[in-house]
């Protein structure tokens, strides 16, 4: 599971800017930015996505920084308004784009990152909802409540499945019935809060409203997905 967050980056000076986040190398798979590299005009905001998915349980304290590189263009700005750059002698030599601790023109920044890893403990109530006989065109709600047990915020979905019990090694249903099943239960089951985010040691009641629209016998699953 993974938790995000927005965090702005604000170029304040009078020139452009390129900045690129370096996450080291150890947790590269557990911290992610988005955009993790671009550039800003003078004045100019930026908001990036931060994702932090925690792969061990643990309390992490990470220091991330973030390199701000000018690229205002010298040669071009300094000499000659009609012909900028007219008045200096160019260097054969390019030097690289690329920023990290090597190049000479970069600021440094540090971005503290606090989390902890937990296992997601969910429990849903009551086991089983049952709507009864209602008539193809009306509609029923039931509610099913969903309990976080665990120390960490958790984001759920919820969606109605058809039971595929295994007949003889095989399943109920060919993947086209399967399909079809799942349309079906998606025009007929409708929840308020199909998906969200729910707190620490919380719990969410969601309300599930029933509108036949064929008859049928409805005996399936409700699913709810943790990520």
């Amino acid at each position: 599971m993974s938790s995000k967050q927005q965090v702005f980056v604000k170029n304040e000076s009078r020139i452009p800017l390129q900045y690129e986040w370096k996450v080291p190398e150890k947790y590269k798979n557990e911290i992610k930015f988005s955009p993790q590299l671009a550039f800003l005009q003078p004045n100019e905001e930026c908001k990036i996505t931060a994702t932090f998915t925690a792969l061990k349980r643990k309390d992490y304290h990470i220091n991330v920084p973030i390199y701000a590189k000018n690229i205002y263009d010298h040669l071009k700005n300094s000499v000659g308004f009609y012909n900028p750059g007219s008045g200096l002698i160019k260097n054969s030599t390019t030097k690289t784009n690329h920023l990290g601790p090597s190049h000479s023109a970069f600021k440094k920044y540090t971005l503290e990152i606090i989390g902890r890893g937990s296992d997601g403990v969910l429990q849903m109530q009551p086991q089983n909802v049952d709507f009864g006989t209602i008539t193809v065109g009306f509609n029923k709600t039931m509610q099913a409540t969903v309990f976080n047990r665990s120390n960490c915020n958790i984001f759920i979905e919820l969606k109605m499945a058809p039971k595929n019990e295994k007949q003889g090694g095989k399943s109920k249903y060919s993947r086209d019935e399967m399909n079809t099943l799942t349309k079906v239960l998606n025009e007929n089951f409708k929840f308020d809060t199909p998906k969200g985010i729910i707190n620490a040691k919380s719990k969410k009641t969601i309300n599930i409203t029933f509108t036949p629209q064929l008859r049928f016998d409805f005996d399936i699953n409700l699913v709810c997905i943790a990520r």
